[in-house]
């Protein structure tokens, strides 16, 4: 049995379901709960934070010392004083695993894991860099992955940069990918004009993905707003899982009308989600120049592949690691305003064009990035050659 360990809700972060589709023996544990037990169809998960003093546990963040030994911290704004506690506990949760074989997502847990004598994989969905806008390690993180029986990155970029700095380590390269078993934007029918009808005569651009400054959102926003002074068909519909009420902000400074900002989507094959992907005229790819997202390949963009609509994409390392310019998307510079819009217009003024990017994209999203096919068989390989 492998164990694949998270901290995130797997019904909107779905890795781990997509990698149990092709790796039999794969089990999906919640971090940090009391006892390790698998996943079960229609858990209810929080937090196990909400367990904690909320206020105790924020003043033992302020108050710790070893800010002045490592001022980088890990994920969840922690210094490594009160992560080496946190460690100490996941550290018996994993000793009440029953399997040696542990894969878990990003790194918050790994040394618990190491120090319970697991043989530990890493699946590193962020590269990490304590919000710095440089490449940069937290101390405790660089021990792990230098540690960790293997690094799997889901980004190009993100492995050829972890080969650098971890010498002969394995690091190895799966990508988020696609699951269309699982989620399907060509099989959900018209939900969103059925939902939103007065949007049926406009031409629907569409973002759905991190709404923080450092996810570039805000150059769409910008965009949009020469967009919408030249045009009267084009409609702009945002779908976020955070920055809501900043992007709410952004609209009212920018005095934009025609945008609409819908609710997160509860699950991650919310039918509504995968409708509005596929109603979309034009998926717009943000990024921005923080390590983080600059290398990333952006689950954003697999959705955006299986929706089959044409892409326009800010030009980063990670995203050239999956789609080709002119091929299965249009790239622009990254963080050029006016080259933005004017891509956008360009792909809904030339039909033909804009089809052949979808098609190219869906097509490349089945071939090569489906977990029902090549990417699952890739995924058996590896987990078999990790846990032989």
């Amino acid at each position: 049995m492998i164990a694949y360990v998270t901290r995130f809700n797997p019904y909107i972060f779905p890795r781990p379901l997509f990698l149990k589709t092709a790796v039999n023996e794969l089990e999906i544990y919640m971090l940090g709960r009391t006892r390790p037990l698998p996943l079960q169809s229609g858990w209810v998960l929080a937090s196990d934070r909400r367990r904690l003093d909320i206020k105790l546990f924020e003043l033992a963040k302020r108050t710790d010392l070893t800010k002045y030994i490592d001022s980088c911290v890990r994920q969840g704004e922690i210094y490594d004083g009160l992560s080496l506690l946190l460690e100490s506990y996941y550290t018996i949760f994993f000793r009440k695993l029953d399997t040696r074989n542990v894969v878990i997502k990003n790194l918050t847990g790994a040394l618990g894991a190491l120090r319970a004598g697991k043989r530990v994989v890493v699946d590193l969905m962020d590269y990490w860099h304590c919000n710095k806008p440089y490449v940069v390690f937290n101390s405790l993180d660089f021990y792990i992955l230098r540690r960790a029986r293997c690094v799997i990155a889901w980004s190009k970029a993100i492995a050829g940069f972890m080969r650098r700095y971890l010498g002969r380590r394995c690091v190895a390269y799966l990508p988020f990918g696609v699951n269309l078993a699982l989620a399907d934007p060509l099989k959900v029918g018209n939900i969103f004009f059925e939902r939103f009808p007065e949007l049926s005569s406009y031409v629907i651009v569409g973002y759905s993905g991190g709404g923080e400054p450092y996810h570039g959102i805000d150059t769409l926003m910008y965009a949009f707003s020469l967009l919408e002074r030249r045009r009267r068909d084009v409609f702009l519909v945002v779908q976020t899982w955070g920055g809501s009420d900043r992007i709410l902000m952004l609209i009212k400074r920018l005095g934009l009308k025609r945008v609409a900002v819908l609710p997160p989507a509860p699950v991650f094959n919310d039918p509504l989600r995968l409708s509005f992907l596929r109603a979309s005229s034009v998926l717009v790819n943000t990024a921005s120049k923080v390590p983080g997202i600059y290398l990333a390949e952006r689950t954003t963009t697999y959705w955006y592949m299986s929706a089959g609509r044409p892409i326009v994409a800010e030009a980063t390392p990670g995203v050239r690691g999956v789609l080709k310019h002119g091929l299965s998307a249009l790239f622009v510079p990254l963080g050029d305003v006016k080259s933005l819009a004017k891509a956008i217009e360009e792909v809904i003024d030339d039909s033909s064009f804009a089809r052949r990017l979808g098609d190219n994209a869906r097509r490349l999203a089945e071939e090569e990035y489906n977990w029902g096919g090549k990417l699952g068989r890739r995924a058996r390989v590896l987990f078999s050659s990790l846990f032989e």
